[in-house]
């Protein structure tokens, strides 16, 4: 590996990646509906991580990233993208003021990076010298074959993108998209090519509709077209005045509720829609279990149980925590299922069944919800989060010096 980056000679084998199509949804026989799985060589994700560790912090400490990208950094995920902007968002609700969010869609974005633009734009952001040659051999001549069962196809060329499936790929995607933040009013958030802009419909209508037309702009210029079909808007708030937006001539389509990075988000800004979603899902994968074991043991079903169902009801809770009896039950109540796998009618108790898994109630969500908490007052994310909470400022207060101030709010959701 030291021998590749002085001489910057990307071994052939290293830019080769093996593609196995994902069925997604639809119809099987057109190739839009899979997902391309590319598997590249391990000893170069090795190397890739070695010059990611510095080139992140790089492009961080220099401020070329910009704060409002949460994507494949360290300190910033999902959940600081989306607490970011749902806390704006449920505080003009609570004060009966609307919002429109409108999110952008970038058709084939990391297939569509051009090499040359990219490497002009790491060596103007001051990536230079061996690393930015490196980075160069590791782009060109890069080569894929497409695996179904043990057939392979004949290798092709990558004339464009950065490789899927690498380390490297994601901060490079970063790194190129970088400015496209600059010149923009309007209060976004982004998570790699996943978009999303905001602002109060009554008041900045005309600022939303001139920073869309400035990413279109950008978009055209830098190869990364908009997919206008799948870019929509969210009008949030029972006053909202459901204007229109528009990118490149086409009126943008209004949505109930849209799938932001995992989590559904309704107009009401409540939680009943993910919640069902979620609880379906994690049905769906006790329904296999339940097909494939057929008589687990407790340590069994726990590790069944922590690896494939589990996630999917704790997948981003600290955006959604269940205020609604109704919610909780349904969560709880897919807890309870996923615990009586393979065990038939003369079954332990639910809090029996827990004790020998040695898992929690539902209630840990609460749990979760405080180490969110916590990591956001002692700035463990590298996002300010800290607006969102308010301190209690009293001296006169005993307990420790974190105490946040009791706030009141109208709406069920927050």
């Amino acid at each position: 590996m030291t021998n590749s980056f002085k001489t910057s000679i990307v071994p052939d084998v290293w830019r080769c990646a093996y593609v196995t199509p994902i069925f997604k949804k639809g119809n099987k026989l057109s190739l839009d509906n899979y997902r391309p799985i590319s598997l590249v060589s391990v000893v170069s994700k090795i190397m890739e991580s070695i010059i990611v560790d510095s080139l992140s912090q790089f492009l961080v400490e220099n401020e070329i990233i910009p704060t409002v990208q949460h994507g494949f950094l360290k300190g910033r995920s999902i959940v600081t993208n989306s607490l970011s902007c749902l806390n704006e968002w449920s505080d003009s609700l609570d004060k009966h003021k609307p919002t429109d969010v409108i999110y952008l869609d970038f058709s084939r974005a990391f297939d569509r990076v051009p090499h040359q633009r990219l490497i002009h734009k790491l060596h103007h952001q001051g990536v230079r010298g061996d690393l930015l040659t490196w980075i160069s051999s590791f782009l060109n001549n890069r080569s894929f074959k497409v695996r179904v069962d043990k057939e392979y196809s004949n290798p092709r060329s990558v004339l464009s993108g950065v490789p899927q499936g690498s380390v490297l790929a994601p901060l490079l995607f970063l790194a190129y998209t970088s400015d496209l933040v600059a010149g923009i009013s309007s209060k976004c958030a982004f998570y790699a090519d996943d978009a999303k802009m905001f602002a109060d419909p009554t008041s900045n209508w005309d600022t939303l509709q001139r920073d869309l037309h400035k990413i279109a702009i950008w978009s055209s210029a830098w190869l990364l077209p908009l997919n206008e079909d799948k870019c929509v808007v969210l009008h949030i708030g029972p006053k909202n005045p459901l204007n229109t937006y528009s990118i490149n001539g086409k009126h943008l389509h209004s949505v109930k509720s849209v799938n932001d990075l995992g989590v559904i988000i309704n107009d009401r800004l409540t939680w009943t829609q993910h919640i069902d979603k979620i609880c379906k899902k994690a049905n769906s994968t006790i329904y296999i279990c339940n097909k494939i074991f057929s008589k687990p043991s407790y340590e069994t079903t726990r590790k069944l149980y922590i690896m494939y169902i589990r996630p999917h009801l704790e997948y981003a809770s600290a955006i959604w925590y269940p205020i609604l009896c109704r919610d909780r039950n349904l969560l709880e109540q897919t807890q309870r299922r996923a615990t009586r796998l393979g065990l038939g009618i003369r079954r332990p108790s639910y809090a029996e069944r827990l004790s020998q898994m040695r898992l929690e109630p539902i209630t840990r969500l609460r749990k979760l919800d405080l180490i969110t908490t916590y990591n956001i007052l002692t700035s463990k994310f590298s996002v300010d989060l800290s607006h969102i909470y308010k301190p209690q400022n009293d001296n006169r207060l005993r307990g420790h010096p974190r105490q946040l101030k009791h706030q009141t709010y109208s709406m069920k959701s927050r």
